[in-house]
């Protein structure tokens, strides 16, 4: 397809937001809504350097109450993904993936390799992020592979071999799963398919663009990235929407420029930047902002118990006000 020019954004509508906090330990690594709870993955000890002994916990928090319902510790915090019966965890340095049974709170680890060398003596997978859905738990790594792996966590199902690129972004929709590769584009793996993966290609009407974050919604994907030119990167941050089935890009939108912090509810895409002051509800149909908050915003946002959260880099969880 030819190449599409960036969208126009629209005045909105500005509003200040409703807060309530809460105060945890640690150092935020990530913020996920899941399950009709919060849950915060957090560094405590050991973070600095390769954080090789890090220790930190995975916490969950019931956003109607404001309050901790469990916090359950965790050697090497990487990344997080909940799914319907299990909470699974990244260790970078152990080249493994840990399932923590939200019943039983048993742990289950499953150590993994690439089915290839990286180097002549070298097929370590160390496991960049983790994402729960197509029937099945994903892992990634910068290395260019994409394990398929059974949710019980007993075996490794499949390896997709991926391109050698920056990683940047995963998540997994509608019985598929799709990974962003900075300049490469944006891959879809599905099962069901043969072939099971699907190189999308981005073009923009200059320039490249970089893809990054991932965000499923019910219209498509939606891939933020930032706009390159000459190999350089602009700073302009770009929004791009892809269709489910066919995979082809819908639509451009800009969004607000410098790193951004990001989340899906109510039906809209709410954009912000990170250590900003206001966050935008941008209609996932248009791209177009609809509304804005007045806020200070953390370094991370989620939409749960019907209301926008952001987290702070010394730990404060902040309710942002309900969405109408």
């Amino acid at each position: 397809m030819a190449p599409l020019v960036l969208a126009a954004a629209a005045p909105v509508r500005d509003e200040r937001s409703a807060e309530g906090s809460l105060s945890l330990r640690g150092e935020p690594l990530e913020l996920v809504a899941a399950r009709g709870s919060l849950w915060v993955l957090t560094c405590d000890t050991g973070c600095s350097g390769e954080a090789h002994n890090a220790i930190g916990r995975i916490v969950r928090i019931d956003p109607q109450r404001v309050r901790v319902v469990e916090s359950i510790r965790l050697r090497r915090p990487g990344a997080i993904a909940v799914g319907s019966k299990a909470v699974y965890a990244t260790d970078f340095w152990r080249d493994a993936v840990r399932r923590i049974d939200l019943r039983t709170r048993a742990v289950r680890r499953l150590k993994l390799k690439l089915p290839f060398r990286f180097t002549a003596r070298d097929n370590r997978f160390l496991p960049e992020d983790v994402a729960a859905g197509a029937g099945a738990v994903w892992i990634v790594t910068d290395r260019g592979a994409l394990a398929r792996v059974d949710p019980s966590l007993r075996r490794v199902i499949s390896t997709v071999r991926l391109p050698l690129d920056a990683f940047g972004g995963m998540a997994a929709g509608r019985g598929r799963v799709w990974v962003s590769e900075s300049l490469a584009g944006v891959y879809r793996v599905d099962p069901r398919t043969r072939p099971a993966v699907a190189r999308i290609r981005i073009p923009l009407a200059a320039g490249r663009f970089d893809a990054g974050m991932v965000v499923p919604a019910a219209i498509g994907v939606l891939v933020i990235g930032d706009e390159t030119s000459g190999g350089v990167y602009t700073g302009r941050n770009v929004l791009v929407r892809v269709g489910y089935r066919d995979g082809e890009v819908k639509g451009f939108s800009p969004l607000p420029p410098g790193p951004l912090s990001v989340a899906f509810g109510k039906g809209s895409l709410w954009v912000a930047r990170s250590g900003g002051s206001s966050v935008e509800r941008i209609d996932p149909r248009t791209g177009r902002p609809v509304r804005r908050v007045r806020a200070k915003i953390g370094s991370a946002l989620a939409f749960a118990g019907d209301s926008l959260w952001t987290i702070f880099l010394d730990g404060t969880l902040r309710r942002l006000g309900p969405a109408s």
